[in-house]
């Protein structure tokens, strides 16, 4: 199935009610495979409970990190573990990314190819070390003022 992410003036071609139609005439479906399509707005329980293989191509996706907070709380308790939870994969996010650099600067020297020699590698660097400054101001400063204003902004839809 091919869709069309960051596309914003058009139709999303998978929804939940497509889905639904897949898991009703297709109840053997075991192997989805998804290309250029738009996850963000998709719940991931609509996914047919047959398919055991999902192959993702270029597809866009929400981060872990951010789905969290899509589990419904419990009450009116802290959400305490939650934020935890978020943190600890945000956290986790950046040290893979870090090793994916550090293996990819090590490749790219063991075969002799230069480092940076792409829009798409100083691009990466870049963005690398704008979610370095984000993650090093969060455990630096867990809790700012500065939280109550962007926190209405903040929320996930």
């Amino acid at each position: 199935m091919r869709g069309t992410p960051r596309s914003l003036g058009k139709q999303r071609l998978l929804s939940p009610a497509l889905l639904a139609a897949l898991r009703k005439h297709c109840p053997q479906l075991h192997r989805l495979c998804l290309t250029e399509t738009d996850l963000r707005h998709v719940p991931y329980e609509s996914i047919p409970s047959s398919v055991t293989t999902l192959e993702l191509n270029l597809c866009d996706i929400p981060d872990a990190s951010t789905l969290v907070y899509h589990i419904p709380s419990t009450g009116n308790s802290l959400n305490l573990p939650w934020k935890v939870l978020h943190g600890s994969l945000a956290l986790g996010t950046f040290i893979l990314v870090v090793l994916g650099l550090v293996v990819m600067f090590h490749s790219h020297d063991s075969h002799g190819m230069p480092n940076m020699y792409s829009l798409h590698s100083w691009l990466g660097l870049g963005i690398t070390l704008l979610f370095s400054c984000r993650v090093g101001a969060t455990l630096a400063f867990p809790n700012p003022p500065a939280l109550r204003v962007f926190h209405p902004h903040h929320l996930f839809p």
